[in-house]
């Protein structure tokens, strides 16, 4: 059975659409999940949950999927200006583009997503999916350096084989106490053109991970997120 997963595409329209092509390109998969943070941040919303749709993709709820997380961070910004990676104006402009560029409809989909997943793929041998980890959507636990007893501990209540994230944007695999982590890494905020997502096979009793970076075109993804209107991070 195979497996494609990515995560964190942040409304990078056409960083989805190459890693999709690569992925047919490649055979395909039998199953595709999007682990969360689908929308904010590039050109992509409606357009890019209908294709996401289309292609059948499981998705994960992220932090950057609903206004909860930008207004309480603008809230942050008001209060305490400066002490924000982004400024408050930011901050309120992706609230105010969730409200008038996404479609009631696709702002329930999102909201509602599950926060889990779980795939039964053999005896004994299941695939956990999440945005960060059990215990929050947000856990900062997902980079590679993480130690191992903080990585325990944030996952420890889940009985799995191997575990799969996003989150973190930079792609890794690493086995601790018999137990395969994935950070898939992220389709979108890319600074070097190269869209990631993970192969996971298991064929014969054992798994197979293959992380992968695919180019797309960053002109015209910016020329797609000026023509949309949203609003961009502070340099």
């Amino acid at each position: 059975m195979r497996f494609a997963l990515f995560s964190d595409i942040h409304g990078n329209y056409t960083g989805l659409a190459a890693v999709l092509d690569a992925l047919s390109a490649l055979g395909g998969a039998d199953v595709l999940i999007a682990a969360g943070d689908h929308v904010t941040g590039e050109s992509g919303g409606d357009d890019l949950i209908e294709l996401l749709l289309a292609h059948h993709v499981h998705l994960v709820r992220g932090d950057s999927d609903t206004p909860d997380k930008f207004i309480r961070l603008a809230e942050q910004a008001r209060l305490h200006p400066g002490q924000t990676r982004n400024s408050l104006a930011y901050y309120q402009g992706i609230v105010e583009w969730f409200e008038h560029s996404i479609a009631p409809s696709t702002r329930h989909l999102l909201a509602t997503l599950p926060f889990e997943m779980t795939f039964d793929v053999a005896p004994e041998q299941r695939l956990y999916v999440c945005h960060a980890s059990p215990r929050a959507i947000d856990d900062p636990v997902c980079a590679a350096g993480t130690p191992a007893d903080t990585v325990r501990r944030a996952y420890g209540s889940v009985d799995a084989s191997i575990y799969a994230f996003g989150h973190a944007h930079t792609s890794y695999s690493r086995w601790l106490d018999g137990r395969l982590y994935l950070n898939v890494a992220s389709v979108g905020f890319r600074h070097d053109g190269l869209s990631r997502f993970t192969l996971l096979t298991y064929r014969d009793g054992h798994w197979i991970s293959e992380h992968h970076a695919v180019p797309y075109d960053t002109e015209a993804e910016a020329k797609r997120v000026v023509q949309c209107g949203v609003p961009r991070p502070d340099p």
